[in-house]
């Protein structure tokens, strides 16, 4: 029994030293970026800001009555620093709007050129 055990262990020890060398190949994967709709551009409305001094306060304050209807009117104010103040985060707003419109500018020209290699058609949305 112990031969047959030992004959068995070696028939298996050289049948594993046969089997071929594997081989690994690495190409890049053809992937289909998928494009979504452009979102819907954005319409503000419009605001109207009013400076309002001594001069003026009179006839601003009359027409806010007649505008809004009552005899105590009600209005906004906001100081110069706080209008600058808003001003400086408007232009931060537009440069990070503009910025991560450079960055899906620069992924849809990568896609394109992806969808135009795999369809061979050229892309009109740039």
């Amino acid at each position: 029994m112990r031969i047959f055990t030992t004959l068995v262990c070696c028939l298996g020890l050289v049948a594993c030293g046969q089997v071929p060398g594997i081989s690994v190949t690495a190409r890049p994967l053809d992937i289909d970026i998928a494009r979504t709709a452009d979102p819907t551009g954005v319409t503000m409305l419009p605001v109207q800001f009013k400076v309002i001094n001594k001069d003026n306060l009179d006839s601003f304050l009359s027409d806010l009555r007649t505008n809004q209807g009552g005899n105590n009117p009600v209005f906004f104010a906001i100081s110069t620093r706080d209008y600058e103040n808003m001003a400086l985060n408007l232009a931060d707003l537009r440069r990070y709007i503009e910025q991560q419109q450079s960055i899906i500018i620069y992924y849809r020209s990568l896609t394109s050129k992806h969808n135009e290699q795999v369809s061979g058609t050229h892309n009109a949305n740039k």
